[in-house]
């Protein structure tokens, strides 16, 4: 999960050159607002998160149905959507276009003097198969799959929000794949992002880069078992969950090779593991579970139940057990 963005507001005065809000005396003040009657002092916020950029994004908003621009002779086809149109109308320096989606036709008066306005506003021709659109450029702000990339481990997947999906995501849109298959489509698809529901097995990367273009932070979705990955790359045979959580632990020696299974004690243990090796001190389950070359740890914090086992199948207890794995295990297999 990206990191939450760290945010400033203060108020400036510009007839006095006054700041306020800068200092700790003063910041908890500009949680909340009051209107200025004055009118003297202007309000600003910014954020700032590790991994944010900035960039141009331009999109076509839509104008005018079943109209097309008087300039046929510029007409293009095979553009793919109508992402490539949008292209080559900020290409060419062009404010206005009108695409054919049926056809995949694109209307782009590249020789017009104000943007395409009098071809496609003031001049426009009746055709119940296109439309005009307006090419609206804005700064957008997002944390980018070049950070997320640079955190994760080389050919394998790199999760960027978990319990997030993609702006647009369903299940009626989304397509039967596993992650491999749903990161390597989106890969050459030249998109960024996927979003991927794991019990389902379905894989979410939309029908155009502006679909895509709703998995990053700044557009996506709760969702339960959903998860949003960062595309950095064709991926193939994957590791096993279990190569992933001992990534890093080739050289480790005993007790320094058992890894939570979970960041925190969530009330699970491997199916099996009872309490009846209990009042023991979380080192001795360590030594014990080194000893033993076993696979797995299971340990209750409340009664010290020490459990281990070599094959586990995670079961929901209500109590505050936590699973361990031995990566010494899993890096000799």
């Amino acid at each position: 999960m990206a990191e939450e963005a760290m945010v400033q507001q203060f108020a400036y005065n510009v007839d006095k050159g006054k700041c306020f809000g800068v200092t700790p005396e003063t910041m908890d003040a500009c949680q909340a607002t009051e209107e200025d009657l004055s009118e003297k002092w202007v309000y600003y916020e910014f954020w700032c998160s590790e991994g944010y950029t900035e960039e141009e994004l331009c999109t076509g908003d839509q104008i005018l149905k079943k109209f097309g621009c008087d300039c046929n002779e510029y007409e293009t086809q095979g553009l793919g959507s109508i992402d490539g149109c949008e292209e080559k109308t900020n290409y060419l320096g062009m404010q206005y276009f009108a695409y054919n989606k049926k056809r995949d036709k694109c209307e782009i008066c590249e020789d017009s003097t104000d943007g395409g306005y009098t071809e496609c506003i003031e001049n426009q021709v009746q055709d119940n198969k296109y439309k005009v659109y307006e090419l609206v450029c804005d700064d957008v702000e997002f944390i980018s799959t070049d950070y997320y990339c640079s955190t994760g481990i080389e050919g394998q997947l790199t999760i960027a929000e978990e319990g997030m999906k993609c702006d647009k995501t369903s299940a009626s849109n989304s397509m039967a794949a596993t992650r491999a298959e749903c990161n390597n489509f989106a890969h050459d698809e030249g998109y960024e992002w996927f979003s991927y529901h794991d019990d389902d097995g379905l894989c979410y990367v939309g029908n155009k880069s502006s679909d895509n273009r709703g998995c990053r932070n700044v557009n996506s979705k709760n969702a339960n078992n959903w998860d949003i990955y960062a595309v950095c790359g064709q991926v193939g045979e994957l590791m096993s969950d279990e190569e992933l959580k001992c990534h890093g632990y080739d050289n480790c020696v005993g007790g320094d090779c058992l890894v939570p299974w979970s960041e925190s004690a969530e009330s699970w243990k491997c199916d099996g593991v009872d309490q009846s090796f209990k009042n023991q001190a979380f080192g001795v389950c360590v030594d014990h579970v080194v000893s033993e070359n076993a696979m797995w740890m299971n340990f209750r914090t409340s009664n010290g139940a020490c459990g281990i086992i070599d094959n586990c199948y995670p079961t929901e207890t209500g109590s505050e057990w936590q699973i361990f794995i031995n990566c010494a295990i899993v890096n000799d297999s």
